[in-house]
């Protein structure tokens, strides 16, 4: 018998543990504190205190892998310390630890992946920003994997030195490294989160709610939002500019009206569901599964995500059904659980195991 858990450390924080590789249980640290997208990181007056380890204990004491996760930076084995030392003082032994930075997207993928029950899949993951390359550059901003029983590659990963509107940089030549791109491209996880900003609802965290406005928007500007780069399609370089003159404007105390904003909405809404479309179609073009799992933040765009059922019909789609980070602790567990060889067991059941 041997027991992992996974810890996601950044946003939306959350705790997994598999037993002989099927989760046993599962929670997000913000049911315990009620802090909404609480980050165990971010928690300096608590000394990153963890509570959902006490759940842990009613289940062993005995820890055989411990996995953190998250997508901040590679000297975050701080995190894993102090978390280790949680449990030694809960009386719970850690036999080994593993720290991945970056895995993020690839945690992600697992998730979706295992929980889809498909024997093979096309996993194409989407968020505002996952993990940072060695140099703290470049940050991934999309991936996409195909899955065949445990045997996992990666196809195409896009990452990006372009996170808000208010740093925008300017154009870098952009280039290939094995499967990833390089660019200073947006994705559609940035222009919902930057959009957020500029229509005032604060930051990502309210994506949902942009998506809402997006009913009430008209597409004005026919202006269209990407190019084809290679082999790729990508959003245009005059985004960033563009939305950082926007967002001066608000920082200025300007203010626009809720059609105005409504109308930006819609705009973003239209643009990344096309835009996600021919990423579909280029995966579908490289791989012969017909099975394609979704996956990361921009996912949870039920309305886009509708329309890939209506484009492709031919195809099966299986939403990850915890999509934002929270889930990276359940995809970590059981990236450690294929490492070692587990026959992993997808929950079948919201309804996890209880002493």
């Amino acid at each position: 018998m041997s027991y992992i858990l996974a810890i996601n450390v950044s946003h939306d924080s959350s705790s997994c543990l598999l037993k002989d590789g099927e989760v046993i249980y599962y929670n997000e640290e913000s049911r315990f504190n009620r802090i909404k997208h609480y980050s165990i990181l971010s928690d300096w007056k608590n000394k990153f205190r963890v509570p959902s380890l006490y759940e842990v204990k009613k289940h062993t004491d005995v820890v055989d892998y411990l996995v953190i996760t998250s997508f901040r930076h590679h000297d975050d084995t701080w995190a894993l310390h102090n978390i280790e030392q949680q449990l030694y003082n809960l009386g719970i032994k850690v036999k080994h630890t593993q720290y991945y930075p970056g895995h993020h997207h690839l945690y992600h993928a697992y998730n979706g992946y295992y929980s889809s029950g498909y024997r093979d899949a096309i996993v194409i993951v989407m968020d505002g920003s996952g993990a940072w390359d060695k140099e703290y550059e470049y940050r991934e901003i999309e991936s996409i994997y195909t899955f065949t029983g445990n045997n996992v590659d990666e196809l195409y990963k896009h990452r990006s030195n372009n996170l808000r509107p208010d740093s925008c940089i300017q154009s870098k030549e952009e280039r290939f490294e094995g499967t990833t791109l390089y660019s200073n491209r947006f994705g559609c996880g940035m222009l919902f989160n930057n959009y957020c900003l500029i229509t005032g609802l604060e930051s990502g965290d309210n994506a949902g709610k942009l998506m809402g406005m997006s009913s009430y928007g008209n597409v004005t500007d026919q202006d269209e939002w990407t190019e084809l780069v290679g082999e790729h399609i990508l959003f245009k370089d005059i985004l960033c500019e563009q939305g950082a003159e926007k967002f001066k404007f608000i920082q200025e105390g300007g203010q626009y009206s809720f059609q105005e904003k409504a109308d930006m909405a819609k705009k973003v809404q239209e643009e990344t569901k096309l835009y996600t479309i021919e990423k579909i179609k280029w995966a579908i073009e490289n791989t012969p599964s017909k099975n394609i799992v979704l996956s990361g933040g921009y996912f949870l765009n039920c309305v886009n995500n509708y329309a890939y059922l209506k484009e492709f019909p031919d195809y099966n789609f299986y939403v990850d059904p915890i999509a934002w980070d929270g889930g990276t602790a359940i995809g970590a567990g059981y990236y450690i659980a294929n490492k070692l060889g587990y026959n992993i067991k997808p929950m079948s059941s919201i309804y996890l195991e209880s002493e």
